[in-house]
């Protein structure tokens, strides 16, 4: 049987999904078919906009960056949470609504190691507006704490981690070295499915992060 694979990421294109305070995204031709028989282009852009990949560095300057980072820690099994009934924008997701809303409490310490936890709140349909980084719901730092202490792999979200103009989660968890996967899409096709998260980012120098294709390698389902 074919293996099923589900993309999780963003189209990256100019003036969609970028922060406020972030350089504009540029993708400029300086290659055509019509005058050199190739495309090619110049592309300029934050490397904290669309899909992308959060690693220590980004907030620590003793942490680990991007490059240093071995190829397993970009790979681990998913949890889905099914929350778009339970969050409302400007509101937090809490600690108790991460533990009632799948098996987490049920894992063990050693699996929890190798879990990437994707919670699905419904408001990535805002994606590319002003209201996505404006009332976003976010994590609670009980929330972000849980997972820090827990030591899973990566969380996923379809929003922003923190409330606007907040940096208290992305601390607590790049701390703990739990990676942040940010701005997916297509997670409600997740649902009920067993699967692997594989998210690379690209291979920067020196970098707290980069921008990753994300995808979800169905397993079976449940």
């Amino acid at each position: 049987m074919q293996d099923q694979y589900i993309d999780l990421s963003r189209i990256l294109e100019p003036g969609v999904g970028e922060p406020k305070g972030h350089p504009s995204t540029r993708i400029e031709e300086f290659q055509t078919h019509a005058t050199h028989q190739r495309s090619n282009a110049l592309l300029s852009y934050s490397i904290h906009c669309g899909t992308h990949v959060d690693t220590p560095y980004h907030f620590y300057e003793q942490g680990k960056k991007v490059d240093e980072l071995a190829l397993d820690r970009f790979v681990g099994r998913g949890v889905f949470l099914d929350l778009k009934t339970k969050v409302r924008e400007s509101e937090q997701v809490t600690l108790e609504q991460v533990i009632s809303s799948g098996p987490l409490p049920d894992l063990s310490s050693q699996e929890l190691l190798n879990t990437v936890v994707i919670i699905n709140t419904g408001w990535g349909k805002n994606y590319g507006t002003e209201t996505y980084y404006q009332k976003n719901p976010y994590l609670s730092n009980e929330a972000a704490r849980w997972f820090a202490e827990n030591r899973i792999k990566a969380v996923g979200l379809d929003f922003p981690p923190d409330k606007s103009q907040g940096a208290a989660v992305h601390q607590i968890l790049l701390g703990a070295e739990v990676l942040i996967i940010e701005n997916l899409t297509n997670l409600s096709l997740l649902q009920d499915k067993a699967f692997q998260v594989m998210f690379f980012p690209i291979k920067l120098f020196a970098q707290g992060g980069g921008p990753a294709r994300v995808v979800a390698r169905v397993l079976e389902n449940r």
